[in-house]
């Protein structure tokens, strides 16, 4: 018979993957730089947020949302204001700081900004290209799908720099949740 230790290992994977699957389209844009071979970026959110998951038992694991990792990268990353959801099916996040005066900000560094919806175990995400450090002052607005109305999402934002053929990533950052109107 199995051990309770390996119950609990097993069920934790099993949670997670299905997490890393849901998660995907932020994942393979926040991890794309770590992506070689067999590793994919779905290995990458598992590996990241393996010890988010909690739990005593198999039918009670939980995932601690506010420190989701989905990118990783030496990139320096953006500052983002509180998300607006009083638009119907949208969400809209200020940028705030483009961080531009640090040593390795570039403008034309794009800004991802990723929306997960728990019930649904959907994500959504920005266009890649759409939104850059030039952009500062602005908003980003992502629309979501109608049957995403009174669900809670929960909001990362990432800056991806695409240069030479090689690409790079901030880490993310929780920008925070809220309920679609």
């Amino acid at each position: 018979p199995r051990t309770h230790l390996q119950i609990m290992s097993r069920a934790k994977l099993r949670y997670i993957s299905q997490l890393a699957s849901a998660y995907g389209c932020i994942a393979r844009l926040g991890f794309s730089p770590v992506v070689t071979g067999r590793y994919t970026a779905q290995n990458a959110f598992i590996r990241e947020n393996m010890n988010n998951v909690q739990g005593e038992g198999p039918q009670e694991l939980t995932f601690t949302y506010s420190d989701a990792v989905v990118a990783k990268g030496a990139v320096t990353g953006v500052t983002f204001g509180s998300p607006n959801f009083t638009t119907p099916l949208k969400v809209v996040i200020p940028i705030v700081s483009n961080n531009e005066a640090v040593c390795n900000a570039e403008e034309d560094d794009e800004i991802i900004v990723g929306l997960y919806n728990d019930e649904e175990k959907q994500a959504v995400v920005t266009p890649a290209g759409l939104y850059n450090r030039g952009n500062v002052g602005e908003s980003i607005e992502i629309d979501v799908p109608s049957r995403w109305q009174g669900s809670k999402v929960y909001i990362y934002g990432f800056v991806r720099r695409i240069k030479d053929g090689n690409i790079s990533t901030s880490n993310s950052v929780y920008i925070g949740f809220g309920t679609i109107g």
